[in-house]
């Protein structure tokens, strides 16, 4: 029965000192426990936060860069093209009586003319200023007569020359007296009709050409104004 009594008094003080001492301790320290887990809260939701905006100016970044390539890639391909037309005019001379050598020349301008029409759609798809999209266009237009009439002169000489060919296929035959006259005649006609051409061509394109270069001029000067603009550090004393 004492032994009971003993540990009963023991059990009343232990409760008496948990109250006294520890109920307070343990009340902090769950105070302090959920301070932390509030602290771990706020910080991942900080780091959300920071990870989401770096998304975003990744995600700018990204724009920014693509931005950047539609008008070096249309500036690019701006040149390639206009030299395209003016430099191949060499061939009535290199390749007068070779439509191979035409078609050759055809088919390059015309891959280059549908690089250009894709830059201009990559520029109104990234860049949002109006006026330098009615300016870059405006540019096209100018590049745009020049390479339709070497186009059409191209195309006319290729038809000249195949069928120049086909003349002299028709001469290294066995042919009538005849039917060898009237080759020859149609054939020195032909060559003159070219001549002709040729002649119409140089008058035709020679304002267009000076016109082009002049627009080139321009054109380079705009691109750099825009790159200028939009990119701060290249406004050094170089540019």
């Amino acid at each position: 029965m004492e032994i009971i009594n003993l540990i009963f008094d023991i059990l009343t003080i232990l409760l008496v000192l948990y109250f006294i001492f520890f109920k307070s301790y343990f009340s902090e320290k769950g105070k302090n426990i959920a301070k932390k887990e509030d602290i771990e809260e706020i910080t991942e939701k900080i780091e959300n936060l920071k990870l989401s905006i770096q998304n975003i100016n990744s995600k700018r970044h990204d724009w920014f860069l693509e931005n950047k390539q539609s008008i070096i890639d249309f500036y690019d391909n701006y040149i390639l093209w206009t030299e395209c037309s003016t430099m191949k005019i060499d061939i009535i001379t290199s390749a007068t009586f070779y439509p191979d050598k035409f078609r050759q020349v055809i088919d390059e301008l015309n891959i280059q003319h549908s690089k250009i029409l894709t830059s201009i759609g990559r520029i109104e798809l990234y860049e949002f200023d109006e006026q330098f999209i009615k300016s870059i266009k405006d540019f096209y237009s100018i590049g745009f007569e020049l390479h339709h009439l070497i186009y059409i002169f191209l195309l006319e000489m290729e038809s000249i020359s195949y069928n120049i060919n086909q003349m002299d296929l028709f001469l290294e035959k066995d042919t009538g007296k005849t039917l060898l006259t009237k080759i020859l005649n149609d054939k020195t006609k032909t060559i003159k009709n070219r001549g002709m051409i040729i002649k119409k061509f140089l008058d035709d394109s020679k304002n267009l050409m000076t016109e082009n270069k002049d627009s080139k001029n321009k054109f380079i000067k705009t691109i750099r104004d825009k790159i200028k603009e939009k990119y701060p550090a290249a406004n050094s004393q170089y540019m």
